[in-house]
């Protein structure tokens, strides 16, 4: 889950919404032991990325969520912006999200 709002607490932001998408450097396993990523790739299946644009981030039904399979987003390409995401998916709304999820997950 990657999220961003355009209300930041400093104020309403004015640059374009990025996200990371680079691959880990590795992970905890099983929380102790840290294995290095040699293979460059996520290790995630699915991506949801998290955009409001409303002035409350407490109120759930303004956030809309892009869920996109891992194998779409660009392959060496470390961030990615809500334009472009936009592009690989169609937002969801809270209710939604679970059952888009499951349906891309098989």
């Amino acid at each position: 889950m990657k999220q961003s709002a355009k209300a930041q607490s400093w104020g309403l932001s004015i640059s374009l919404p990025r996200f990371s998408i680079a691959a880990s450097k590795g992970h905890y396993c099983d929380g102790k032991t840290y294995v290095i990523n040699q293979s460059g790739k996520r290790f995630a299946d699915l991506y949801v990325f998290a955009w409001h644009e409303g002035d409350d981030q407490r109120i759930v039904s303004e956030w809309q969520f892009y869920v996109v399979e891992s194998e779409r987003l660009p392959v060496q390409q470390k961030s990615i912006g809500l334009a472009a995401i936009k592009n690989l998916s169609t937002p969801v709304n809270s209710a939604e999200l679970l059952q888009t999820i499951n349906n891309l997950s098989g």
